[in-house]
């Protein structure tokens, strides 16, 4: 068990005995069954405590190392998130879980369709239909509307651009200006914001 758990039951337990014993050291004639049982009694405790203490540390490494599984298993599922970590146990065990399910709730929601809007939930008899209950999930509370918000909830998860001039944009939705480009230059491989970037 760690050394602050040993030194709490010390203090808890034998520390407090042993000062007992050292005031009847003067005394001639002492209870000494008394006292063995006392220390057994003790004994018997703290072994009680820490065989609980284990089986606890035990189900909760067993519980971290399922959790990590299953963020290897979702992760190989995700094009760009084929990672595999490994269990550490020399960290604590209680952040590296609360790391991991968090980790494990953004994996499962970047494996899921997202339908956002008022509108998608009056579809949802339709979509049922067509997909299957574990490929989508209706966005809820403040994801279900647009907000400039999430651009800063982005900002604090996502890389940042080193080379502002290298950076590309994949817009939803073509510009006129990318539109017009297109139509008379469909067989160019390269993109529009890029080839206008490199003339910069």
């Amino acid at each position: 068990i760690p050394i602050s758990k040993q030194k709490e039951l010390a203090k808890q337990y034998i520390d407090p005995f042993n000062q007992k014993l050292s005031r009847i050291r003067k005394v001639k004639q002492i209870d000494s069954k008394a006292w063995i049982d006392e220390a057994v009694k003790i004994s018997t405790t703290i072994m009680s405590i820490v065989q609980d203490f284990n089986e606890i540390k035990n189900k909760r490494i067993n519980e971290y190392k399922c959790i990590v599984q299953e963020v290897n298993d979702v992760s190989k599922t995700i094009p760009g998130k084929n990672q595999y970590f490994e269990p550490d146990l020399t960290k604590n065990i209680d952040e590296e879980m609360t790391f991991y399910k968090q980790y494990l709730e953004e994996l499962k929601l970047e494996k899921k369709i997202v339908f956002v809007g008022e509108d998608a939930i009056k579809l949802e008899k339709e979509i049922s239909e067509f997909f299957t209950g574990e490929d989508y999930i209706f966005a809820e509370g403040k994801d279900n509307y647009p907000s400039a918000m999430v651009l800063g909830v982005l900002g604090q998860k996502e890389s940042v651009v080193e080379n502002i001039n290298d950076f590309i944009p994949d817009y939803l939705r073509l510009t006129q200006a990318e539109k017009q480009w297109l139509d008379k230059n469909s067989d160019e491989k390269i993109k529009y914001v890029k080839k206008f970037n490199d003339q910069l």
